[in-house]
């Protein structure tokens, strides 16, 4: 079901599904959850990242110990995927606190893996049935990252990122955002959509209606009072980075 929502093509949510009332308003994550150069100079042990190694001593000890770039590690290395995807677990994290903070509903960023994800085993970070062009690192579901049925079992308050763009969506929410900056952050690029269905083009959303900024350093906890009278807004967005600079 997770991945139909996310294509866009699930049709049994109901039109409260829908409802920014219902749903206490929906806050949208933009631009790039790990930009480039997040990690230049960071040194980390091979292994940090895995949650479990199995071999020989020899070879768990090497992965434990061995220092290494993750930047500079290949491409089809599962460490490198493992050590990119903590920062954007890590951003996730963030949003899903001022979604709570702010009683609002989060609307999924588009995820990134570097490695594909198989019950078996995979060749080159692919399964082995992949063509050898695949790319990666690529757009990939939810559910390659993360168990959908514990979110839904928790009852997690979120939405697929397609969300917008579904033909349930009222289109009056795409152009009843509110911009959330923080002072002295950097303007935040839209992250890459994928399409709906192959061959649909994603259409670009209008600019938000108006923006509110708040201090760096601003407690989650204090930013809906500081929305004002936007408080109420359908839809809230912040940037990826502008996040990292609230506490």
């Amino acid at each position: 079901r997770q991945r139909l929502r996310e294509a866009g093509l699930w049709r049994g949510d109901g039109d409260e599904y829908f409802d920014a009332a219902r749903s206490g308003g929906f806050l949208r994550l933009v631009g790039p959850l790990v930009e480039p150069g997040s990690l230049e100079g960071v040194k980390v042990r091979e292994g940090v990242a895995a949650v479990r190694i199995e071999g020989t001593k020899g070879y768990t000890d090497r992965l434990m110990n061995n220092v290494v770039d993750p930047t500079a590690l290949p491409e089809d290395n599962p460490m490198r995927h493992l050590t990119f995807d903590v920062l954007q677990r890590a951003a996730l994290r963030d949003a899903l606190a001022l979604a709570r903070a702010t009683g609002r509903t989060l609307l999924l960023p588009p995820l990134t893996c570097w490695c594909d994800r198989y019950w078996n085993a995979l060749q080159r970070c692919r399964m082995a049935e992949a063509p050898r062009e695949m790319r990666l690192p690529f757009a990939c579901p939810m559910d390659h990252l993360f168990d959908v049925h514990l979110w839904e079992e928790q009852e997690v308050p979120v939405r697929a990122a397609s969300f917008l763009y579904h033909p349930q969506a009222n289109a009056t929410l795409r152009g009843a955002r509110v911009r959330l900056r923080v002072a002295g952050g950097a303007e935040a690029a839209e992250a890459a959509q994928a399409p709906l269905a192959p061959g649909d083009p994603i259409p670009p959303l209008p600019p938000p209606r108006e923006e509110r900024t708040v201090a760096a350093g601003t407690r989650l906890s204090d930013i809906r009072a500081a929305l004002g009278a936007a408080r109420g807004a359908p839809v809230l967005e912040v940037g990826a980075a502008d996040l990292r600079r609230v506490c």
